[in-house]
């Protein structure tokens, strides 16, 4: 019985949103999900097996003194992949995935919308806010590490809603932007130091921010999807292209 009550009256404080004079007076902020770079990142590659496989399908190549047969085959395999990379490229433009900050309420909403297909939660409200900051991440580049920052809205329990997509060098400006954005949820902004990732830890049993020293990078949700997904057509092609073309 509680559960149906909690239910009934988030869905009566969210649809507050369908009121325009609500939404006006909200500010949106827009950012790429998991999902959505996940569908970006596959579609290249899926993009660049198709090329390949259809050059291989319709294209001889030397293969030392001589010349390789054409594999026929390849074409169709090809041309799939390549509609469902175009489809997967198409779906990204009915992708929404937004946070709207209410500043009358000090309310966090975050929206994600797949054409008519439409999500909305309340992420946090009046009083649940620790802070805006900045988070870091390390990722490992040729040559050394590069870190990139985010804006994001960190709760009294310890959760993270991301405002912003990851950017090179961005920790400036995000740094400027949680100033500018903490005053709308009457919650503190702070100002993360370089090379850090945020977290939250106990300090006299009160909730404190703390920005922790590097940490070797690691392989995100979306990039182990990403490669679970794509190294099975990668292998898939291999055979046609290298083990079939031999025999």
């Amino acid at each position: 019985m509680t559960t149906q009550s909690d239910s009934f009256s988030e869905a009566k404080e969210l649809s507050r949103l369908d009121n325009p004079a609500v939404r006006k007076r909200c500010v949106k902020l827009k950012w790429r999900s998991d999902l959505q770079n996940m569908f970006a990142g596959l579609s290249f590659i899926l993009l660049t097996l198709a090329f390949l496989a259809l050059k291989r399908g319709y294209i001889e190549f030397a293969d030392g003194p001589e010349y390789s047969q054409t594999l026929p085959a390849l074409i169709f395999v090809g041309f799939t992949m390549l509609g469902i990379s175009l489809a997967l490229l198409a779906s990204l433009l009915g992708f929404r995935n937004c946070c709207l900050l209410d500043p009358l309420e000090h309310r966090l909403y975050h929206q994600i919308q797949f054409l008519w297909w439409r999500k909305r939660q309340i992420v946090f409200r009046q009083g649940e806010i620790l802070a805006i900051t900045t988070d870091g991440q390390p990722r490992a580049m040729k040559g050394g590490v590069l870190w990139c920052y985010r804006l994001v809205a960190v709760g009294l329990d310890g959760r993270m809603e991301p405002l912003s997509n990851w950017r090179q060098a961005g920790l400036d400006k995000w740094n400027a932007k949680a100033r500018e954005l903490a005053p709308l949820l009457g919650c503190e902004s702070c100002e993360a130091p370089p090379q850090s990732k945020v977290s939250v830890e106990s300090k006299d049993g009160a909730p404190t921010l703390k920005f922790a020293p590097p940490t070797p990078p690691k392989a995100g949700r979306a990039a182990i999807l990403l490669l679970a997904t794509a190294l099975p057509m990668i292998v898939l092609l291999y055979y046609f292209i290298v083990i079939k073309a031999k025999r």
